[in-house]
């Protein structure tokens, strides 16, 4: 599948984000809008040259997933061998429920040929959560700002681990012996004296950044 230079725009999204291409060869122009409700087609083309099906057609689909993987729009097609027509125009079959959007255009793998992934696409909507697939946040957490580099120890007062908290770095404590705090996540422990406390919305506008961390 030769896909056309899909120029994306994001309509809820601030960044532009230009798609994957195939490894095939990429010709033509077009523009894809992307937006919370589906996607619509503003002059996109693609040309079918992959027999995958033994038939004399080129298989694809195009799937779209919310941040958390719930598929929000599945379309299959096949079309003959060199033709050419547009992406064209859809609404998503379900709401997303997490940031980041991600559309995949796909080409199916068969009669010799792997799958072929030809463009892909990944947005966000405003006011949806973005998806955290870690575990969750204890309720002993501490947000803390390290405003010079400090080596992360194997235990409290333990050796270096050959990791470093860079300046301006931030991370959550979860608990202190000895003088000593444990990251959460990255593991490891640093001195209670290499940092000092900020709230959850730091850097945000009713927090804003250290002056020395601006820009870093």
């Amino acid at each position: 599948m030769k896909s056309l230079r899909l120029i994306v725009f994001f309509v809820s999204a601030a960044a532009l984000i230009a798609p994957v291409m195939a490894l095939q060869a990429v010709s033509g122009s077009g523009n894809l809008q992307v937006g919370c409700t589906g996607f619509i087609d503003l002059g996109s083309t693609f040309t079918a040259d992959r027999d995958n099906t033994g038939m004399g057609t080129e298989a694809y689909r195009f799937v779209a997933t919310d941040g958390a993987g719930n598929q929000i729009h599945f379309f299959a097609n096949a079309v003959p061998v060199g033709f050419s027509g547009s992406v064209g125009s859809s609404s998503w079959s379900g709401a997303p429920q997490y940031n980041p959007i991600t559309l995949r255009f796909i080409s199916d793998a068969g009669n010799g040929f792997q799958e072929q992934l030809v463009a892909q696409w990944t947005g966000e909507c405003p006011g949806l959560p973005t998806f955290f697939g870690g575990p969750g946040l204890p309720e002993n957490k501490n947000l803390v700002l390290f405003l010079s580099d400090v080596p992360i120890l194997s235990d409290a007062n333990g050796s270096p681990t050959g990791l470093v908290m860079k300046a301006c770095q931030t991370a959550f404590v979860i608990g202190e012996r000895n003088g000593f705090a444990r990251l959460f996540m990255m593991g490891g422990w640093v001195p209670v004296s290499s940092y000092v406390d900020v709230p959850e919305d730091y850097g945000q506008k009713s927090s804003p950044v250290v002056p020395q961390c601006v820009g870093k």
